[in-house]
């Protein structure tokens, strides 16, 4: 129950990190339904939300929640790069280095960006067949 005087879609996410750091990822999610019921979810909320799917190997609906995070803030280096790892969990390579790339050219001096960028690379590589 949230405290006194506090709204509800405040404390699910602090409640949501809580439950994250414990690997309770299921009901995380439940802890963030409030905040995601409303018709425009803040960017923070939904970037927990894809973190949440992505840790269940919930790829799909991971991006999805990436996605609509990177409408609110396109210009998030994180959340491409978010996107680009969900990619990978889906072995869509191609599609994950160019959300790296993405991430890179928002934010070229970030070190997250060209970190994703070179795991991508080292993924690809690992992934062609060998002759």
């Amino acid at each position: 129950a949230a405290a006194a005087g506090v709204e509800p879609l405040k404390v699910a996410p602090r409640h949501c990190k809580a439950l994250m750091d414990l690997n309770q990822f299921e009901d995380a999610l439940k802890a963030l339904a409030p905040a995601l019921a409303i018709k425009y979810p803040a960017f923070d909320t939904l970037r927990t939300q894809g973190l949440c799917l992505m840790q269940l190997s919930r790829y799909d609906e991971a991006l999805a929640a990436f996605f609509r995070a990177g409408e609110i803030l396109p210009g998030s280096p994180v959340i491409w790069c978010f996107a680009s790892r969900a990619l990978q969990g889906m072995q869509r390579y191609d599609e994950a280095l160019a959300y790296a790339e993405r991430a890179l050219a928002v934010a070229p001096d970030d070190k997250a960006p060209q970190r994703e960028l070179s795991r991508v690379r080292t993924l690809m590589a690992r992934s062609r067949p060998r002759k």
